[in-house]
C-alpha cells in the first residue's frame, strides 16, 4: 500500500521534480497535525522551526495594520506549503497562519529539513527556484495594489486563489470560496460593493462563472492581462 504522506508529496510543488527514491526518505521524517476552524497555526513574530504542508482544509496568511485591522495576504489550498521562510534563515515568522477550516497538515522541523538539505544538496536550488517564482508573484500583488485599478486589483484576488501549479481545464479552474465577498474586498483595497460589481461585469463577459460559494475561472488570461 502507498504511503498517503508519499502520495501528498508527489502533488506539492516543492517537491515535483524529487525522484520516488528522495520522496521515501522524506516520508518518515514528516509529522501529522490538525487544526480547529479560526485556530491559529502560528502568529507572526513566533520561533520559526516548522515548515507546514496543507493536507486538507484551507488556511489564511495575514497581518495586522497599526490600527489593529486584519490583512488576508494569501489564502493556501491543499497541497500547497508555507513557513518556508523561517525555517530556512531561522528568522521569527513574518505573518500569522490560521485555519478557515478543519486543516489536517504534514509538517517539517527545521533540524530534519537542514539535515535533509545537507544529505541532498541538489535540492537547494529547486528550492531557491521555488522561492523565487513566489517572490516574482508577490512583487505581482505589490504593483497590483499601486499601479492597478480596480479591475486589476479586483483580478489579482482572484488569481491569487488558484492552488500552486494548478492547471486550467476544459471549465476552467475552480476555486471554492471560504472567504467572504467583504474579506475578499479587503484584499484587493476596494471596497465590497465595488468588488461585487467588478465580479458581474467579469461574469458577462465570460471571464468568470459564479455557482454558489464556487468560482470558476472560465478564462485565466483574461484576468492576467487585467491584473497587469
Amino acid at each position: 500500500m502507498v504511503d498517503e504522506k508519499y502520495l501528498m508529496l508527489r502533488h506539492v510543488l516543492l517537491f515535483q521534480d524529487f525522484s520516488p527514491e528522495e520522496l521515501q526518505k522524506l516520508v518518515p521524517l514528516l509529522k501529522e497535525g490538525s487544526y480547529r476552524k479560526k485556530e491559529v497555526l502560528f502568529r507572526a513574530n513566533d520561533p520559526g522551526n516548522t515548515l507546514f504542508i496543507l493536507r486538507s482544509g484551507r488556511v489564511k496568511i495575514t497581518l495586522t495594520d497599526r490600527h489593529g485591522r486584519e490583512v488576508i495576504l494569501r489564502v493556501m489550498q491543499p497541497g500547497e506549503f508555507f513557513g518556508e521562510m523561517a525555517i530556512l534563515d531561522g528568522y521569527p515568522r513574518s505573518a500569522t497562519v490560521t485555519a478557515l477550516e478543519k486543516s489536517y497538515v504534514f509538517t517539517l522541523d527545521r533540524l530534519s529539513f537542514l539535515r535533509f538539505i545537507q544529505d541532498h544538496p541538489h535540492w537547494s536550488l529547486k528550492m531557491l527556484a521555488t522561492m523565487s517564482r513566489r517572490l516574482r508573484k508577490a512583487n505581482e500583488r505589490i504593483g497590483s495594489a499601486v499601479l492597478s485599478d480596480a479591475h486589476g486589483k479586483v483580478s489579482r484576488v482572484l488569481l491569487d486563489l488558484i492552488p500552486e501549479g494548478e492547471l486550467e481545464g476544459r471549465e476552467g479552474i475552480r476555486v471554492r470560496l471560504t472567504l467572504t465577498r467583504q474579506q475578499m474586498a479587503a484584499m484587493a483595497g476596494v471596497t465590497r460593493e465595488t468588488f461585487i460589481r467588478i465580479l458581474k461585469e467579469f461574469e458577462r463577459a465570460g471571464s468568470i462563472r459564479t455557482e454558489g460559494k464556487e468560482i470558476i475561472i472560465v478564462n485565466q488570461a483574461d484576468l492576467t492581462r487585467e491584473a497587469l
